[in-house]
């Protein structure tokens, strides 16, 4: 089974970056850190996952082309 990060469903994470990185990773998400984040995850400096309170995640996978899932997706079709 694949497990999709939930890093981009945080209120910290940044879209705009074409690095998955965000508040508490300015520099990338080291792999455990995407592997394991969830409610309640403590991550560095502080940070805590927190999932975004205005979100439909449906609708803003459709919308935006730099969301983890589509970063994934674009990878997997360069295969």
């Amino acid at each position: 089974m694949i497990k999709m990060p939930l890093c981009s469903e945080c209120q910290y994470y940044k879209e705009e970056s074409e690095l998955d990185c965000c508040e508490a990773y300015p520099n990338g998400i080291p792999f455990d850190a995407l592997y394991y984040a969830g409610e309640g995850y403590q991550c560095k400096n502080g940070y805590e996952f927190k999932e975004r309170k205005t979100t439909n995640r449906k609708n803003r996978e459709l919308q935006s082309q730099n969301t983890m899932y589509q970063k994934i997706k674009k990878f997997l079709e360069k295969e």
